[in-house]
């Protein structure tokens, strides 16, 4: 027994000291990767030994570590998208751990990968403001992280941060005082159709902002990107490549001041709202033939019992709390021969509500000089309740090559409102008449973007290509309207009670189609490499085809009063729209299409082109000139009923140069200069005929087809200054002139307006954009970064004498912007708290009317309706509890300021003293939201 215990033992120690002899000839390789011109730690780049066929990708903090090693002498691959890859030969490895940091240089084609196919990671804020510095454009930005401390819930308010942008009606950017229409937006590369009917305009509240990866905003035209922009060409960039491997879910709670707790009124639902679509509830039903037979009674008296959903109903709940549901999927793996695959896929949700009362709408005529008081044509009071809910998805998929990049990317958003606005007050148009508006209004909006693109590094030259498929649709179906008036008939019997008249309850259906393809390929390649002086030459390609369809149907109720009860007109609603009331002889449906209102519309754009960058003592040039022809054809019908159609075509080929130079005054201290022309082109909407109801602005929106392109002259001069890799200050002077500019007008009808388009002679903008970021260490504040920035805006169209308008400023151009943030950050406790402010100055959101005519005078003027300006305040607060668990909160416009649009008549008395008052058309109060959420990582 002691003899086998003996060889045990001496067995065990063999084993043993074996295993403590080979351990000893294992080796870790592990260091830091850093970016040689800001010794910033750079993320994902791989690091491989292909004898082993072993490696490791970098963190966030640019660590790699490669454990198991053989002690030996190896070749080192390192590679990382956006940097020049390197080949470390004969790197010897031995003894427990061996540390090797790496220097790696930003390759030569930055361009290609920020405005282009952006292929850098742009989450953090270091990366944002490196790109924004090595960048060969004018162009600022947000990352992820930002985003993330912001607590913003959607692409519209997260843009609003960035210098020179403010936000119109909580969706549609501004950007240096310059509408929608003049911005361009893409996401992943690619471009995005407009979700809205009217004009060109991204709703940048589709976008959830946990998809969001980064926002850039290329301000100076260039050669490489299209030149239908003039305010800022708009990068969305969504999540792809994945540093971890984790899962996110996050849930969250929100609470209004106005809203939640309160009684709210709601139009009928279908059961699928709760997913943003209607489920075909609200559609037509099949025995609606395409054209209405209104002459045939069985028909009419069919389609008015059965062809739609007649459920008027509203009914009242108090909404308890808005939630937000969230969660993301993120996997890599590091193949065995140094390759990258990685896939991000991701689930959104939100279902909430907003109650605006008491909000003020009216419309103002002359002012009345006699009395010194407003003279109102429309005077009403609003309560607008609306169900918004959104459901969204992302699918991205990367695979990455050595010097080349495969990616699959995938976004959906869906959104759907249920709003019923109850409006009363009166109108004094002919005669005076109190009045009682109902708008029952479910609207829904699809968009859908996706791209298949590749980027691939030769030994001398670089190639990318990108193929990508767009989609929206904004569907309104069954929006329904009701108009009482009440009888001033003094002595009669029905005298105050409010009654329905002929045509005055519509039906309106309403639906928009757009595709969108396109694709693009670019090829840089070095013309001459050296110690000073490096010179590349740039080429590149574009195509897109646009697709769009617009269908609007209208139905009126009318009625014969001889079949009906003596006070049918003054019952109350549930009675009137009683299904014992309908018939052909009796109160019937009335088709009113007007087929002019409907449209078909397709755009094609083909351009290419050229550019030579040359580098070299500090000075870095780009010189580029863009061909763009473009081809528009619009299909209208061209009668009321019959559907007989027409074609006008509008084509354009243009010529667009461009010059972007910055000087590197040392690595610190950069001076740009930058010039390029670019357009503003036509849309569908704005050159149809077609005439659409807007209920909030109680007026007809109908386009121009006269309308010209615009054409815009660019002009940027910049300074930046970094103190750090986290910090900068950057003034910019801009200056824009523009030929032809499409605004808003409208044309008057004794009161009744209808708004439309129109070319102004030419206009002026210019302005100064300061941008800060400082961390306050040297105030003894070291865990505290301060942000600023402001914009200070000027701008001035000049209008043809046959206008009714007057030069003016450009709508929706305010002549200052103002955010400022301050955030205390400390790691170690996992804290992070921040006081965001946001101000905008007061803009003109109306255009007025001045008299033109003979004898004019400043008293018979309208004048141009302004946003006043209101402080937005938001506390936010992130708490995390170990590695998995994140708590949130936040207090969003904490002020809870009212929104108030006013106007400023002026008139002089009979001495010729002018005077100026002031006239509100419009006032709501949105509420202060409470936000508190939890987030957990896996």
């Amino acid at each position: 027994m002691a003899n086998k215990l003996f060889r045990l033992l001496l067995l065990f120690l063999f084993v043993n000291s074996g295993n403590k002899a080979f351990s000893q000839n294992l080796s870790t390789l592990q260091g830091v990767v850093a970016e040689r011109s800001t010794g910033e730690p750079v993320v994902g780049v791989s690091v491989y030994i292909a004898k082993l066929k072993k490696g490791a990708v970098t963190d966030i903090d640019g660590n790699y570590k490669i454990a198991n090693i053989p002690s030996g002498i190896y070749d080192i691959d390192v590679s990382g998208i956006s940097y020049t890859p390197l080949s470390v030969k004969s790197l010897k490895v031995a003894g427990s751990a061996t540390e090797f940091n790496i220097l790696m240089d930003v390759a030569t084609n930055i361009l290609d990968q920020i405005v282009v196919t952006s292929a850098r990671r742009m989450n953090s804020e270091i990366a944002v403001i490196n790109a924004t510095k090595t960048a060969d454009v004018v162009m600022s930005g947000i990352s992820g992280l930002q985003i993330s401390k912001s607590q913003d819930k959607n692409a519209a308010e997260v843009v609003k941060r960035i210098p020179g942008v403010s936000v119109m009606d909580d969706r549609y950017i501004m950007v240096r005082g310059l509408s929608g229409r003049y911005n361009n937006v893409w996401i992943n590369n690619s471009s995005v159709p407009s979700t809205e009917a009217d004009t060109r305009a991204f709703s940048f509240d589709m976008m959830p902002s946990s998809q969001i990866e980064s926002i850039m905003i290329v301000k100076s035209p260039s050669a490489e990107i299209p030149a239908d922009f003039s305010g800022g060409f708009v990068k969305i960039m969504t999540k792809s490549m994945p540093e971890v491997n984790d899962m996110l879910f996050s849930y969250g709670l929100n609470f209004n001041t106005v809203t939640h707790f309160r009684d709210q009124m709601i139009n009928t639902s279908s059961s699928t709202d709760f997913l943003g679509f209607d489920n075909g509830e609200r559609s037509l039903r099949g025995i609606v033939p395409k054209r209405m037979d209104n002459t045939n009674a069985n028909l009419v008296s069919e389609i008015t019992k059965s062809g739609f959903r007649n459920d008027w109903s509203v009914s009242t709940r108090k909404p308890i709390a808005d939630q937000k549901i969230n969660f993301m999927i993120n996997r890599y793996k590091l193949l065995k021969n140094g390759d990258k695959a990685g896939i991000v896929a991701a689930l959104n949700y939100s279902y909430g509500s907003q109650t605006y009362t008491d909000m003020q709408n009216a419309r103002f005529g002359v002012y009345n000089t006699v009395a010194d008081k407003p003279e109102y044509i429309y005077k009403y009071s609003d309560n607008q309740h609306s169900i918004d809910a959104r459901v969204g998805g992302m699918l991205n998929m990367t695979y990455i090559s050595g010097k080349n990049k495969l990616e699959f990317r995938n976004i959906f958003n869906q959104q759907g409102t249920n709003r019923y606005t109850l409006r009363e007050g009166w109108q004094n148009i002919s005669a005076l008449y109190n009045q009682e508006k109902r708008e029952y209004l479910y609207s829904s909006r699809s968009t859908y973007s996706g791209q298949v693109s590749g980027s691939h590094g030769f030994s001398v030259s670089d190639l990318d290509w990108i193929f990508g498929y767009s989609y929206a649709n904004l569907s309104q179906p069954d929006r329904r309207m009701i108009n009482r008036e009440e009888n001033l008939i003094y002595g009669d019997k029905y005298y105050g009670k409010m009654a329905i008249d002929q045509n005055e309850i519509t039906r309106d259906f309403v639906n928009l189609d757009e595709h969108t393809f396109s694709g693009a390929m670019n090829y840089s390649m070095p013309l001459k490499t050296g110690r000073v002086f490096n010179s590349f030459i740039k080429a590149g390609i574009l195509g897109e085809y646009k697709w769009r369809s617009y269908t609007n149907r209208q139905f009126f109720y009318r009625f014969n009063q001889n079949n009906l009860p003596e006070d049918f007109v003054y019952k109350d609603l549930s009675e009137v729209l009683n299904e014992n009331n309908y018939g052909h002889d009796k109160l019937y449906v009335y088709e009113d299409t007007d087929n002019r209102n409907s449209y078909k519309g397709l755009n094609m754009l083909g351009a290419g082109y050229i550019s030579y960058k040359f580098s070299g003592g500090g000075f870095n040039v780009i010189a580029g000139l863009r061909l763009e022809g473009s081809m528009m054809r619009l299909v209208n019908y061209t009668k009321i009923y019959e559907f007989d159609t027409k074609k006008n075509d509008y084509i354009q080929t243009q010529l667009f140069p461009s010059l972007n130079a910055s000087y590197n005054i040392d690595e610190r201290k950069t001076v740009r200069l930058a010039y390029g022309s670019s357009t503003n082109r036509q849309e569908f909407r704005e050159v149809s005929p077609s005439v659409y109801y807007d209920f909030n602005l109680y007026s007809d929106v109908k386009g121009n087809p006269d309308l010209k392109n615009a054409t815009i002259h660019n002009v940027d001069l910049r300074y930046e200054y970094y103190p750090s890799k986290e910090e900068y200050v950057t003034i910019a002077l801009f200056y824009k002139y523009f030929k032809n500019p499409i605004e808003w007008t409208y044309l008057d009808a004794g009161g009744s307006y209808t708004y439309t388009f129109e070319n102004a002679v030419s206009a002026n903008n210019y302005g100064l954009e300061i941008d800060i970021r400082k961390n306050l260490s040297f105030v003894g504040l070291a865990n505290f970064t301060l942000g600023f920035n402001t914009s200070i805006i000027s701008s001035h169209i000049n209008f043809d004498k046959s206008s009714i308008e007057a030069d003016r400023p450009m709508q929706g151009q305010s002549p200052y912007l103002i955010n400022a943030s301050l955030f205390y950050d400390k790691k170690e406790a996992g804290i992070s708290a921040g006081l965001l402010y946001n101000r905008i100055g007061k803009r003109i959101v109306g255009i007025g009317r001045v008299d033109t005519g003979s004898g004019a005078s400043i008293n018979n003027d309208v004048p141009d309706t302004y946003e006043l300006p209101r402080d937005v305040i938001d506390l936010v607060l992130t708490k995390r509890l170990g590695k998995h668990v994140e708590i949130k909160a936040s207090v969003k416009d904490l002020l809870s300021q009212s929104v108030v649009f006013v106007q400023y008549p002026k008139f002089a008395d009979g001495n010729g003293t002018i005077h100026k008052r002031s006239q509100t058309s419009k006032s709501l109060n949105p509420g202060t939201d409470v936000l508190i959420g939890i987030q957990l990582t896996f």
